[in-house]
């Protein structure tokens, strides 16, 4: 019997050294997707705030007067401009 409790005490401690490994390993895990998540929403954030221009083609005037109309482009298609 005495044989068997050092066996049991072994494999206690083989899993309790386990049980750190997979629990350190879950932690790097949630650290690591609250980091790319963070990332992802600036990235995000970063894309809509940026501003852009329309460019007309070359020698169509009304495109031209349209995209430079500080109304929106759906303004400029109610009144038929668009």
């Amino acid at each position: 019997m005495v044989l068997r409790i050092d066996e049991y005490e072994r494999i206690d401690r083989m899993t309790m050294v386990a049980e750190r490994r997979r629990d350190s390993i879950l932690h790097e895990i949630d650290r690591y997707r609250v980091e790319f998540s963070q990332r992802l929403r600036r990235a995000v954030d970063e894309a809509e705030d940026v501003e852009f221009n329309v460019i007309a083609p070359q020698g169509d005037s009304d495109a031209r007067r349209i995209a430079n109309d500080p109304r929106t482009h759906e303004d400029a298609a109610i009144e038929g401009r668009a």
